[in-house]
């Protein structure tokens, strides 16, 4: 990997450097590197499972975790079958946690059937519920309704 340093350069623009080589490196950064917003978007970009190395909030940000393919505005997706899914498997974004489950989230999203589904991923920050009655509160703490529920 070639990743050139040179004299001029900031700690932050070692690390872009480092994470968009490879996105590993965020692991190895300082606490306040792994709370920048522009260098954990250039490492999940590259990694999308190194997103639980993020600090300060940014593993649970929404363009972060759009950045890592983990979320992408499902609210006002319209999906082909009516049926729902909701993703029990234990999933976290926390740094001791294994990368099996956002491997696994991705996999779901790139499955030419699966893809077809509405699912909801409980630990991906907006809690939704499979209730057609009930309203839930996306990531970005907006209100919505199911298009074919009834409102009061």
């Amino acid at each position: 990997m070639n990743c050139w340093v040179n004299d001029g350069m900031n700690m932050k623009d070692v690390a872009l450097a480092l994470v968009n080589k490879e996105g590993r490196f965020l692991s190895c950064l300082s606490i306040n590197l792994r709370a920048d917003k522009e260098v954990v978007l250039a490492a999940v970009t590259q990694n999308s499972t190194i997103i639980k190395f993020a600090l300060g909030g940014l593993n649970q940000d929404i363009d972060c975790l759009k950045a890592a393919g983990l979320f992408d505005g499902e609210e006002t997706h319209i999906y082909d079958r009516p049926e729902k899914s909701t993703l029990s498997l234990k999933f976290s974004l926390g740094e001791k946690s294994t990368p099996y489950a956002t491997d696994f989230a991705k996999a779901m999203k790139r499955d030419p059937f699966l893809r077809q589904f509405r699912t909801f991923n409980p630990n991906l920050g907006s809690k939704p519920n499979c209730d057609e009655k009930s309203a839930w509160t996306t990531h970005a703490g907006v209100h919505l309704r199911p298009a074919n529920s009834q409102t009061e």
